[in-house]
């Protein structure tokens, strides 16, 4: 039986409620906004409400994908680069409409060099337009409108008076068409007040912004809030997935946890390409839009641009042809992207057998002059390691690698599991990231698929066989990793780290954090060792700064 409500632990919001009314879900970068955002889309789709997502930063394709084995991706359709449809300004509002009719999910990617930031406004003010006077036959639909500032600004430019107004129409009066919203930015004070006073539920995320909470603190105190101080005081604090939620009709926020979602969701700190997961196979959709695509292009509907100039009949045509194309390519494409990765890995095992058998030869050479009694092992000797063992890891053989290899393979070994920077790694092993010392040993590792990745660095299965065998050190945690930086790191990184780590989850101002040790908060020591910090993953923020969690015991 399909939920009518979305839960957040004990808190819930009424499902048809969230769906038809506006929303916005406000918060920093790495807050969690655009996770709660699609984590709302899925419970939608459980429901069976469709919506329309506009997307500038190429996430939400990744619906499609699932977060974990044994789970299946969600059936959305996809314009864009790359993807299901190819989008354009023109091709965009007939697979609006297409979608529409078919009462199909859709997330129209923006994220894309071909289209540019005057595309985006025209796709969006196009297919609102188009929503408000076409969807009310169609039932209920949602949308949701990232970095909603660019559509919506509190100061509006001479190109964003369009593309506003049809936004301020949503807001108004989209409930009589069966048009709900959800507006996703990161600060409340960059969208229009007459657009996001209309929000009838609020999810707050992390902010940090002297001027955002000022302005969210104005907003709380005029609705007499009950918690309004407890709300302003944690914002800064919260952590990711964490928010405020302000619903109508409830006379104070609630703090709630984001549960978890079904679908994949990339992680910027934490790469993982979702390219190597199975999407959803969402081929029937596809060409269910291209039949009603069809039939628009053949029936074309009245013309409701405001008498602006109609679109090119043969550039549509061509678009329609282009984005069939990509249908019926897009499942070749991702066969195409799994079997050029594992032709990679085949590669990158080839070689490294080429270069075993090139040190070993002599071995070879010597094992077959042996009689075969002599390789018999007498009863009495004890169990020693098998050829196979001694070619994986034959004695010495770190000592004959290069120094580069062995310092990059004894950082990553540290963190492992963990992926590292290429600029950590180069700080911890003592090179200069832009070297060719250090990127020659790094192409070398990648060849003897020892590591992966090239801003990212991680070990593989194959390196992590090795630095077992070796007896490489691993990194502690809590207090003791503390410890090991302290012990590491040069005077004005230790004076810096010793401050921040006083107290868990303690913040500090720039100007605080320097005045202790006695540095100049604009000085190039002082920032470079900031800067020195960051890349180690050791602390976060810029002009609010605060230690890494790893730091402190559980």
């Amino acid at each position: 039986m399909k939920s009518d409500t979305i839960q957040f632990g004990s808190f819930a919001v009424p499902l048809k409620e969230f769906a038809t009314q506006g929303n916005a879900i406000l918060g920093i970068r790495d807050s969690g906004k655009s996770y709660t955002a699609t984590f709302l889309a899925e419970r939608l789709l459980d429901y069976g409400i469709p919506f329309v997502a506009f997307d500038p930063i190429g996430v939400w394709r990744c619906l499609k994908v699932p977060g974990s084995p044994g789970l299946t991706g969600y059936n959305v359709v996809v314009a864009g680069e790359d993807a299901d449809l190819r989008l354009t300004p023109a091709s965009a509002p007939s697979i609006v409409k297409a979608a529409m009719q078919e009462n199909i999910s859709l997330v129209l990617d923006l994220y894309s060099m071909e289209l540019s930031k005057r595309d985006w406004k025209a796709i969006v003010e196009s297919c609102v337009r188009l929503l408000l006077y076409e969807n009310k036959p169609h039932g209920l639909r949602h949308i949701f409108l990232e970095e909603a500032a660019e559509f919506a600004p509190q100061r509006i430019g001479p190109d964003q008076g369009s593309v506003y107004a049809e936004i301020e129409k949503l807001a108004r009066m989209g409930g009589n068409a069966g048009l709900g919203y959800t507006l996703i930015n990161q600060r409340a004070e960059e969208i229009n007040k007459a657009v996001l006073e209309l929000c009838d539920c609020l999810f707050l995320h992390r902010q940090k912004g002297r001027n955002s909470l000022v302005a969210l603190g104005k907003w709380l105190d005029v609705a007499d809030a009950g918690n309004r101080k407890e709300v302003i005081r944690s914002l800064p604090m919260l952590g990711q997935g964490r928010c405020w939620i302000w619903s109508q009709g409830s006379l104070e926020p609630v703090q709630v946890q984001i549960p978890k979602k079904r679908s994949f969701h990339p992680d910027r700190r934490n790469p993982i390409l979702a390219a190597s997961k199975a999407a959803a196979d969402v081929s029937g959709f596809v060409e269910r839009l291209c039949h009603a695509l069809d039939h628009l292009q053949a029936k074309p509907g009245p013309d409701r641009s405001h008498n602006k100039e109609p679109a090119n009949p043969k550039l549509a045509q061509l678009e329609l042809r282009l984005s069939k194309s990509n249908a019926e390519n897009a499942q070749l494409r991702h066969q195409f992207e799994l079997a050029n990765q594992e032709l990679g890995r085949a590669r990158a095992l080839l070689q490294k057998v080429a270069a075993l058998g090139f040190e070993c030869g002599n071995s070879f050479h010597e094992i077959r002059e042996l009689p075969i009694k002599a390789l018999a092992k007498p009863p009495s000797q004890p169990d020693t390691p098998n050829l196979s063992q001694k070619l994986l890891h034959p004695p010495g053989a770190d000592d004959k690698r290069p120094k580069a290899e062995r310092s990059i393979l004894s950082v990553l070994a540290r963190h492992q599991p963990h992926t590292r920077p290429k600029t950590a790694v180069a700080i911890e092993a003592g090179y200069s990231v832009s070297g060719g010392g250090y990127n020659n040993a790094l192409s070398r590792l990648r060849a003897q698929g020892m590591i992966e990745g090239s801003n990212v660095l991680k070990l593989t299965e194959t390196g992590r066989a090795y630095v077992a065998q070796s007896g490489r050190e691993t990194l502690p945690i809590g207090s003791e990793l503390s410890k090991y930086w302290q012990s590491q790191l040069p005077k004005a990184e230790r004076s810096i780290l010793s401050l921040l780590t006083t107290a868990p989850r303690r913040v500090w101002t720039k100007a605080q954090l320097a005045a202790q040790p006695g540095y100049e908060p604009s000085g190039g020591g002082f920032n470079n060792a900031l800067s020195r910090l960051r890349t180690l993953l050791l602390i976060d923020g810029k002009t609010d700064l605060i230690a890494s969690e790893r730091l402190f015991d559980e």
